[in-house]
């Protein structure tokens, strides 16, 4: 190295043979004229793989090519519903569907070519590696007969050609971590798919306005300090020479991190504490805010949604679902659920709206279908309560069925007084046996068997023409069959 030099650079290789690891170590020297002298370390190693290490790498990516079919699949049926959904001009498909089935498939394409590319180059690594070796050892350095050039220009193909090996293993780790990298954003966007899960992507969905003009914010602010911080300390301080080194250390500054020195000069302690009281304490705790109010916020729907439970009770409930479909003849559930959209007015739906949709194998399967969805709590028959006790409210509906069928068939109608009567009656049996009646005054009993009492009664004659003609009321159907009563 002499006055005209202005770069220099040092390579050394190293073999391990017990790890099966190459390394090359480069030191690089720059001496330029106009600037201080800088000096660059580059390490890099390239692992062949062998043996038992050999087949654990096949095994994993065995489950990898596992892994890209499951999510073929998934997105074969998925595809399959938007399109169907795109078709339909009752269905609105949304944007995101279309959006997570194209970064699904873009996944497996990436997926798919680095398994590719990634195992073939591992089977070879051992032979590329016992060649490249091979040629640096068989340099001959200690015969002085040979021309210097030579052993310089085998020695520096060796090097090279490792050094494209090495070049070719970081491009094919920066594509896994690409890979790596969306299958985080998908884990974390599928999280949405449980309300009980639901919280981050929840809190940021409610939080994303506020954020964005809060971010604005905070830029323009800590913009002004960068501004203000490099015209005042840049001469004097190395991590406020330009304006990217004085962002980089507001950055830290934002999350605790100030100089050891910032009290040393009464600029620099002015700058200090104007900076924590306007960005440290002020901006940060309006994001907390922000944040911790859009939680609040997810956390009341949690409260009020009816339908959710423990997260591992709902996928296996959830397969449990799908699995007795399948064998009892039960329909899509995509397809059963726009049917069902398109009633969402109604409070129930029962036997006879499940047979008109024509979707079941047969009548078996729409029974086992409602005893099994049924079981839910959730699912039961809604009964209004205001003030009365529950009781109280089925008698009421009772008879606002007489009316209606009354009204219907132009009978005659209960008068207040047989209203009171009835209550009485009621009040009466309350602590004693049942004896109150759908359609007439009471139940009478005789060898086991129930019938209506004649009087007040719709006559049987009428009863196949009510239940044809009754309209949903509420919650309760009542059904006249022969000579008993069915509720």
């Amino acid at each position: 190295i002499d006055s005209m030099t202005e770069e220099a650079e040092v390579s050394m290789v190293f073999y391990t043979p017990e790890a099966g690891i190459t390394t090359v170590f480069s030191i690089a020297a720059n001496f330029g004229r106009n600037q201080a002298p800088s000096i660059e370390v580059e390490i890099k190693h390239f692992e062949m793989l062998e043996g038992a290490r050999l087949v654990q790498f096949l095994v994993v990516e065995a489950f990898v090519c596992m892994f890209a079919c499951f999510m073929f699949v998934d997105i074969f049926y998925e595809g399959r519903d938007f399109v169907e959904d795109f078709f339909d001009p009752d269905q609105n498909p949304s944007f995101e569907i279309c959006l997570k089935l194209l970064t699904d498939l873009l996944t497996i394409i990436m997926v798919v070519a680095f398994v590719a590319f990634r195992i073939g180059r591992v089977v070879q690594s051992e032979d590329e590696t016992v060649r490249i070796v091979s040629l640096l050892l068989q340099v001959p350095w200690d015969k002085p007969e040979q021309p210097l050039d030579l052993k310089q220009r085998r020695f520096f193909e060796g090097t090279r050609e490792l050094l494209s090996l090495m070049d070719g293993e970081e491009f094919w780790n920066d594509f896994c971590n690409g890979i790596l990298v969306i299958l985080l954003m998908r884990v974390i966007q599928l999280t949405k798919l449980h309300p009980r899960l639901a919280l981050l992507t929840g809190t940021l969905q409610k939080a994303l306005d506020d954020l964005w003009h809060a971010a604005l914010l905070t830029v323009l602010i800590m913009s002004c300090f960068a501004c203000l911080a490099t015209w005042r300390f840049g001469h004097e301080r190395e991590d406020f020479a330009n304006f990217f080194s004085t962002m980089r250390t507001q950055l830290e500054m934002m999350f605790g991190e100030f100089p050891d020195d910032w009290h040393d000069s009464p600029a620099m302690e002015a700058y200090t504490v104007l900076y924590i009281l306007i960005v440290f304490l002020l901006i940060q705790n309006f994001l907390l805010a922000i944040i911790v109010e859009a939680y609040m916020k997810v956390r009341g729907e949690i409260e009020d949604n009816e339908i959710e439970q423990e997260f591992l009770t709902d996928v296996f409930q959830a397969f449990q679902g799908r699995l007795l479909g399948k064998l009892r003849g039960w329909p899509r559930p995509r397809l059963l659920s726009h049917l069902l959209h398109k009633w969402r007015a109604r409070y129930s739906i029962g036997y006879r709206d499940l047979l008109r949709t024509g979707l079941f194998r047969d009548f078996d399967a729409i029974e086992s279908f409602m005893n099994h969805y049924t079981g839910y709590d959730f699912l039961q028959p809604l009964i209004i309560q205001d003030y009365a006790p529950k009781q109280e409210r089925q008698d009421e509906m009772v008879d606002a069925i007489e009316l209606r069928i009354s009204q219907l068939f132009n009978l005659h109608a209960p008068t207040l007084r047989e209203l009171a009567n009835k209550s009485k009656m009621r009040f009466e049996a309350k602590h004693g046996s049942r004896r109150g009646s759908a359609l007439g005054r009471g139940l009478a009993t005789e060898n086991g068997e129930s019938h209506v009492t004649p009087s007040g009664c719709v006559p049987r004659t009428h009863c196949q023409t009510i239940c044809a003609h009754l309209p949903c009321i509420s919650h309760t159907a009542i059904l006249v069959l022969d000579d008993s009563v069915r509720g």
